[in-house]
Formats: C-alpha cells, structure tokens, sequence
C-alpha cells in the first residue's frame, strides 16, 4: 500500500508540474479558454486524486493505531485484574495469618475439648476444690470468716482455691442420731452435688468422692465429752 501510494503520489506531481507550465503558457499566449479550463478541470481532478491517496495512506496507520491502543487496553485491564485478584489473595491470607497468630498468642482461645478438661476437676465456687468467692472477713493468712454463714470458717491457697471448710456448731452442738439428716446436709453444702460416701474411716472421719470432678474429700467431726459434734470439717483428700 505505501509502495502504490509512493508511486501514485510521484505521477500527481509530474503531472501537476505539467498542467501547471501549460496553464501559465497558455494564459499569457491568451489562447483558447476551453484549454485553460480543461486544465483546471484537470488540477481539481488532481487536487481530487491526491487527496484521496493521502486518505487511503492514513486509513491503514489510523486502524494500526486504534488496534494497538485497543491491545494495550486490554492488557491494562487485564493486568488490573491481576493485581486485584493478587490484592485480595494477599489481603485473605494476611488475615488468614493473623488470625492464626490472635489464637496463638491468646491463652484464652482453647478449643471446647480443651477447655472441658482444664475445667473438668475444678470444683464450684465456695466448695471444696473451687474459689471463694463468698464475701469473708480475713482472720489471718488463707483464713476466711463467711459473713453470711458466721458458723463457717474457709481455708484457702494465695489463689483463692478452697482447701478446707470448717463449720463451728460448738454453740448447738448437733446430735449424731437426732441431728443425722442436718449433719449430711452440712457435709454436702461445700461438696459438689454428685458427691456421696465412699467408705467410712472411723467414727470421727469419712471418704466422700463426686464424680463430677473426680475428686475425693475426707470429712472430720469433731465431738464434745457427750459425743456430740462440735465441729465439722471438710478436706481435699486429693491434690
């Protein structure tokens, strides 16, 4: 096409050279009017014919470039989506990584099974192997005066897990027999409520285990000259 288009242009000149020594030759001559309007006709036709080669030479590089430019679209949107699809895979696995990271790092986050068997020996709070939580008067170091129950003594570790609980009936001394039903009633106040009697040790001591928290307790009764209790404490017989 640039080659036709070459040679095309080449013939317009010459013959554009041409009319125009024959116009100027022939206007100052004052020859024919028909032939020097024959050789205007024959300017406009060239005026026509270079015109339209120039067009038919643009066309071909005007397509060539909106070709390119529609390829280099193209690839511009199709590298921002790549970015954006590399943008949001990098944005989940940085979440992903924290999150990961959060789980680690925080003592608290434990799954249920773990969180089961941490809790799984602990006892309820204000019982024997649980935290006190009850408001007390302290006695002295680990010694706790319940101030609702002011018959009731807690003793306790520094992390205020319970270790022993004394119930103080020397004021009402309670009758083994007569007082049977109230004297187990104290015993299970500060035991989990599953618990129940192992074995017995001797007439002051008793076994007592719950199931719940797979613990065992050891009951002491302390009793008066006439063999009434006075006293009742409640062990950890595990650690």
């Amino acid at each position: 096409m640039n080659d036709a288009f070459a040679f095309l242009l080449l013939l317009s000149v010459i013959f554009l050279f041409i009319a125009i020594i024959l116009w100027v030759i022939l206007w100052f001559k004052k020859k024919s009017l028909k032939l020097i309007e024959l050789i205007t006709i024959l300017l406009a036709l060239f005026v026509i014919i270079f015109f339209n080669a120039s067009g038919l030479s643009s066309s071909p590089s005007k397509t060539s470039f909106s070709q390119e430019d529609n390829w280099s679209n193209s690839k511009d949107e199709a590298q921002t989506d790549d970015d954006s699809e590399d943008d949001a895979e990098s944005s989940t696995n940085s979440s992903s990584n924290e999150n990961h990271e959060s789980n680690q790092n925080d003592p608290h986050s434990v799954t249920n099974g773990s969180s089961s068997e941490n809790n799984s020996n602990k006892g309820s709070n204000n019982k024997i192997y649980g935290q006190l939580t009850a408001k007390g008067e302290n006695l002295s170091d680990g010694a706790y005066k319940d101030n609702n129950l002011n018959y009731v003594t807690y003793g306790v570790n520094s992390d205020m897990s319970i270790n022993v609980v004394k119930e103080d009936f020397s004021d009402l001394p309670l009758d083994p027999k007569l007082d049977a039903h109230a004297i187990n009633e104290h015993v299970h106040d500060f035991m989990e409520d599953d618990a129940s009697k192992a074995s017995t040790i001797s007439d002051e001591d008793s076994s007592y285990y719950s199931e719940i928290i797979d613990k065992s307790y050891q009951v002491h009764f302390e009793k008066n000259d006439k063999g009434e209790i006075i006293n009742i404490k409640i062990f950890k017989q595990d650690a």
